[in-house]
């Protein structure tokens, strides 16, 4: 179940001009058309702290280790499924 939550702010006049037409013009209330940017914006935010964590990680020598033990089991793994 979805609970939601009331939220106020206040946006420039352009932006909210924008929401409004764009809203209207696609057939959804500015709420969903909100909530589909922000959930867009957040999933963005994710993939770049992902990135960034796997840079990090590319860095050192024990992450490279362990992955390369990982690549290792897998291509066995791949070998017997060829058997």
């Amino acid at each position: 179940m979805k609970t939601a939550v009331v939220f106020t702010n206040k946006l420039s006049s352009k932006l909210m001009n924008w929401v409004n037409s764009y809203s209207k013009e696609q057939g959804i209330t500015k709420r969903e058309l909100i909530e589909s940017a922000l959930e867009e914006y957040q999933v963005k935010i994710i993939k770049e702290k992902m990135a960034e964590t796997c840079k990090r990680a590319a860095k050192d020598p024990e992450m490279l280790e362990m992955a390369e033990w990982g690549m290792d089991d897998y291509f066995e793994q791949l070998k017997k499924w060829d058997s």
